[in-house]
């Protein structure tokens, strides 16, 4: 993500380290969040990470075609006509609680102790034991 210089001392970077993908995302997620807190809902905490207040990013702008910056990133506030169902996956976790899986048992044998390879066949009970 972007982030402007006038950031880096407040959160202790610099230039190069934006270059590393996890110290961006780390700087950035400070700056939405605080954005986020400022400005009281995501719209105006999107419109705080471009311009560094929640009013600016909301505002249609001549040089671009009199879109705000909200709407050039694609969000769009939600439409109250439409209404999205999303299913709880509380549902899906007690349904996956409930299954139960019984463990296959695996023995490993050390290589030094073996000699061949190990099948994964089960012993059967049709062997004659040679008793001394």
């Amino acid at each position: 993500m972007q982030i402007t210089s006038t950031n880096f001392a407040k959160f202790g970077t610099t230039a190069e380290k934006m270059f590393d993908p996890c110290e961006n995302l780390k700087v950035s997620e400070k700056i939405l969040v605080n954005c986020y807190k400022r400005g009281g809902d995501l719209v105006r905490g999107l419109s705080c990470y471009y311009s560094g207040n929640p009013e600016t990013g909301v505002k249609p702008e001549p040089e671009f075609n009199n879109t705000s910056y909200v709407q050039r990133i694609g969000f769009s506030p939600p439409d109250n006509k439409k209404s999205f169902i999303v299913p709880s996956v509380k549902e899906m976790i007690k349904k996956e609680n409930k299954t139960t899986i019984t463990p296959e048992e695996i023995i490993i044998y050390p290589q030094y102790a073996m000699r061949g390879t190990v099948s994964n066949e089960k012993e059967t009970k049709d062997v004659e034991i040679k008793s001394e």
